[in-house]
Order: structure tokens, then C-alpha cells, then sequence
């Protein structure tokens, strides 16, 4: 059963225009490049035989600061998994390495909130996924792949901060645009759809460079 991924959704939150109080942050605002370094735990979903074991994630991540509440960033993130399969012999099941690499590129669109220091975050992501099998004749794979992540920075002073976040992406099957008109005017969505909607929690630190 395929799983609806809407990326129209995730798009539509980072440009809303939210106004919130904002006593500001101290990250300086001079430093344009941030990085980040984060670990975490990768789930597979619902995904039939061959199935894909929940594992670690590991995340690289840099991004370039237009302004305090906008950034462009390149994501690589991995994970070093094991795919099981029904043997032959009908002795169970049989497990190879699998190994699994987003490289995805995105819009990231920060909230200034009350509380200082404390900054919620979204982005809406495309790139690609390359699926590798690590087995006799097997061949990587690569498709065109999207997402949607949020999460929440604390800095701890003007270069370096705690980030905690949490993310959906998937392979993609297929992609469509719709257009349309109603009352409101003009609307252009993208619609796509995976049969493997994944999902990881991660956290780690940020640095502005």
C-alpha cells in the first residue's frame, strides 16, 4: 500500500509568515556558515519482506545563514542496516548488510520564540537516496528522494549549540504537479508518493563558522 508523501505541506509552513515577540538569540550573526554533526536512530516504517531493520543514523550537515531566520543547506545522513528475507531453503530468515545514504538539499526557516536562546526549525528537503545491498550480484540503486524535518536549536553561546530534531524522508516512487484555482486564487502544489516512508530522531551540536 502506498504511503502519501505531501511535500506541499512542509513548503506551505516555511514560508508562513509567523510573528512571535522575540527577545533574539546570541549566536553572532557575522558567521555565516553553520555546521552540524548529529547521531540518532533510523526507522524504516512498515516495510514487507525484504525488511529493513531500525539502526543507528549519523548526519553531516552545512549551511549557508542569508539572515537570522533563513537558511540553504546540504545534508548527507546514512545508515548501516541489515535487510532480512525469507531463505530459500524456508529456514528463516537470511540477513545481508544494507546501507542507506540521503543526500539532500533544502530550505531551512527558523522561529524566534520568547524564551532566548530557544529556536524552533523546519525544512522541506529534496535530493536523492542511494540503497546499497551489500550481497553477490546485487547493484545499487539511486531515486530521487524528499522529506520534510523540524526540530529545535538551544545555543549555548555565540558559535555553538544543541540541536534536536526530527525528520521524515522517503525514496520516491513517483512525483506530480497539480495546479489550481479556487475562490482563493492560484495554488501549485508537488504531490508524491513512496511505498517506504522512513523517519529518524537525532540530536547533536551545531557550530557557526
Amino acid at each position: 500500500m502506498k504511503i502519501k508523501l505531501i511535500i506541499f505541506s512542509g513548503c506551505f509552513l516555511l514560508f508562513m509568515n509567523i510573528r512571535c515577540n522575540a527577545q533574539g538569540v546570541t549566536l553572532d550573526a557575522n558567521k555565516k556558515i553553520e555546521a552540524s554533526v548529529l547521531g540518532g536512530w533510523f526507522f524504516t516504517g512498515n516495510n514487507s519482506y525484504p525488511k529493513i531493520k531500525n539502526a543507528p543514523l549519523y548526519s553531516l550537515s552545512a549551511a549557508y545563514c542569508k539572515n537570522p531566520q533563513l537558511m540553504y543547506e546540504l545534508n548527507i545522513n546514512s545508515c548501516f542496516s541489515k535487510m532480512l528475507y525469507n531463505s530459500s531453503q524456508g529456514n528463516g530468515d537470511t540477513s545481508v548488510r544494507y546501507t542507506q545514504t540521503y543526500i539532500m538539499l533544502g530550505i531551512v526557516r527558523m522561529f524566534k520564540t520568547e524564551i532566548p536562546n530557544f529556536m524552533p526549525y523546519m525544512s522541506a528537503n529534496i535530493g536523492v537516496s542511494s540503497m546499497s545491498v551489500h550481497a553477490p550480484g546485487a547493484v545499487s540503486q539511486m531515486k530521487l528522494a524528499a522529506g520534510v524535518l523540524g526540530g529545535i536549536k538551544v545555543a549555548l553561546n555565540k558559535r555553538l549549540g544543541l540541536k534536536f530534531q526530527v525528520r521524515v524522508q522517503a525514496p520516491l516512487n513517483g512525483l506530480g504537479l497539480s495546479v489550481g484555482i479556487s475562490t482563493g486564487g492560484p495554488g501549485v502544489g508537488i504531490g508524491s508518493y513512496s511505498s517506504a516512508v522512513q523517519f529518524d530522531v537525532s540530536t547533536g551540536l551545531f557550530f557557526r563558522l
